[in-house]
């Protein structure tokens, strides 16, 4: 069972514009969104990007979260602004590539979606009040 509340809010498919873009280009192909601004931008675009490639049921790489060098996918300097690369693959050629590059053991895979949730990330993902506490919604109480 994967982790997370339920979905009860609207998706946010802000970035939805790129993942068609790419899809259009087709599978496996590097697209390139130069000029962001600043560091923070080019993060929030790549989690958007991976965010709709998901409500799409695509596998998008677009590399972590931080600079990365040259050859690999992700966020990179140029000058004062920053670029982001990434590309969109068919979930089963991105399910390969995860068991190709690092093994069938989900316990070394950068992310376990099977693993068991720990209360601090129960935690986070509580419904909050605009003071930021935890709202609990317990009707028997």
């Amino acid at each position: 069972m994967p982790k997370g509340t339920p979905n009860t809010h609207r998706w946010d498919c802000s970035q939805d514009h790129l993942v068609v873009a790419a899809l259009g280009q087709g599978f496996g192909r590097e697209l390139v969104l130069s000029g962001l601004e600043s560091f923070e931008r080019a993060d929030a675009v790549r989690k958007g990007i991976y965010r709709c490639a998901r409500h799409r049921r695509v596998s998008a790489e677009a590399g972590p979260a931080r600079v990365v060098d040259q050859p690999a996918m992700g966020i990179r300097k140029t000058g004062r602004t920053y670029a982001l690369h990434f590309k969109m693959h068919r979930k089963r050629d991105g399910r390969r590539h995860l068991l190709d590059h690092h093994g069938p053991d989900r316990a070394s895979w950068p992310y376990d979606p099977r693993r068991p949730a720990t209360g601090a990330e129960r935690e986070s993902w509580a419904p909050r009040n605009e003071r930021g506490q935890a709202v609990s919604h317990d009707l028997w109480n």
